[in-house]
């Protein structure tokens, strides 16, 4: 939210306040777009820097760490340290 915290913060509590479910505050609601290629999904190398139950934290070059729902991809268990899975 362009480094506004504080506003972020009251979209969260706002979350909390509407009663959502669980899976209402887990759907990831933005995919960024391929500027390479529209038509095919974002495709970015990583190395996991953290991992908790349900998810899992990713460090990506350019891009700032990024949460992944989940601690497996395709079938792999994601550990700290996996690089360029």
């Amino acid at each position: 939210m362009n480094g506004e915290f504080s506003e972020a913060q009251k979209v969260f509590s706002e979350s909390l306040k509407r009663n959502f479910t669980a899976v209402e505050l887990n759907t990831v609601q933005f995919h960024p777009p391929n500027q390479a290629n529209p038509a095919e999904p974002l495709r970015i190398n990583g190395k996991v820097i953290l991992v908790r139950a349900g998810y899992v934290m990713i460090e990506a070059g350019a891009y700032r760490p990024f949460i992944c729902p989940g601690s497996k991809f395709w079938g792999n268990l994601l550990s700290r340290g996996l690089d360029n899975f």
